[in-house]
């Protein structure tokens, strides 16, 4: 459709509102006459809890593309989750470079092919920002140095 849609498909776009109006109408209603049922859910003891929900997922994760590819990296991606959370790392970030890591590189790409290599040294902004993120990169090891032969 295009810049021109409100001009050239203005039932489109009120087809979007009126859906929209009635999925929040409905929304509404479930919400507050489903609020029982869904605060019941917390009392489901975990042991029939999570086979539940780890069946939900490789159901869903079949049903993407009909594939057992899928199956087995929720399987991996699960265990990865697992195993970080038992040794105490925490999850969020490590989710947060999974999903933005692959458009944090083609981006990174994109500005080098570009502006060349230099890029990120011909505008302050972009240098204070590689300096900021050196010093974080640094700074744990240069704690760990200090307080180990400080004492």
């Amino acid at each position: 459709p295009g810049p021109l849609l409100f001009e050239s498909n203005p039932e489109i776009v009120y087809g979007i509102f009126a859906a929209l109006l009635v999925a929040n109408a409905i929304m509404l209603v479930l919400g507050l006459y489903g609020v029982r049922a869904f605060a019941k859910i917390v009392e489901v003891p975990p042991n029939v809890l999570y086979p539940m929900i780890v069946a939900i997922a490789l159901i869903g994760s079949f049903s993407v593309r009909n594939s057992f590819f899928d199956v087995g990296s929720c399987f991996v991606f699960g265990l990865l989750g697992w195993m970080l959370k038992r040794y105490g790392y925490p999850v969020a970030p490590v989710v947060l470079g999974i999903v933005l890591g692959s458009l944090l590189e083609e981006n990174f790409r994109r500005a080098i092919m570009m502006d060349g290599p230099m890029v990120f040294f011909h505008q302050p902004l972009a240098g204070t920002m590689l300096a900021i993120s050196a010093l974080l990169f640094v700074w744990p090891a240069y704690k760990s140095y200090r307080s180990k032969y400080s004492n």
